[in-house]
């Protein structure tokens, strides 16, 4: 599987309305190690930037593939949404973390995704941390209690993050 396959994949966990949409996702740049994406269902659009991991750790024998992500749904108001899916169901209860630099942000997650927390200072936090950092960490624990150290490159997510900007304005 290609990584343009697998990140489009990848929407399809995120957002399954999205995945049913007429308009399959179309990919809209690739910026370094970040790749942008435009989909359509109905009148609304959605907007993503998606990066594996350049570097996978843990005690895990098996797992699905990771992905960071950035979402903009204007129809939803909502910009600049991290989330990460991590290859496997998070333990429950669990709080893993994305770090950036010195600075980590807790995540609360469902199923095999996780977001930020509003009391770490939300999403945009995290996203600024990430247009000015190297590289972002992402640390998970199973619910198998095998445990997932990704390390994921930087380069590129500033302009990526500027082409779905453009691509989906708010309304």
């Amino acid at each position: 599987m290609t990584k343009t396959t697998g990140l489009v994949l990848a929407l399809c966990l995120i957002a399954p309305q999205a995945a049913l949409a007429a308009e399959a996702p179309q990919q809209i740049g690739t910026f370094k190690d970040w790749l942008a994406y435009t989909v359509t269902e109905g009148k609304a659009k959605t907007c993503y930037i998606a990066s594996e991991p350049v570097k996978q750790e843990g005690t895990f024998k098996s797992r699905g593939r990771p992905f960071a992500l950035v979402t903009n749904r204007p129809s939803e108001n909502v910009a600049g949404q991290p989330s990460f899916l991590v290859g496997y169901p998070y333990k429950d209860k669990s709080e893993p973390t994305a770090t950036v630099a010195n600075r980590a942000f807790k995540l609360f997650a469902e199923g095999d995704t996780a977001w930020v927390r509003d009391d770490d200072g939300g999403d945009s936090a995290l996203v600024e941390a990430m247009k000015k950092g190297a590289t972002l960490v992402v640390r998970a624990t199973s619910q198998r209690e095998t445990t997932s150290t990704d390390t994921y490159s930087l380069d590129g997510f500033t302009a990526a993050l500027q082409a779905i900007d453009e691509a989906c304005k708010a309304p």
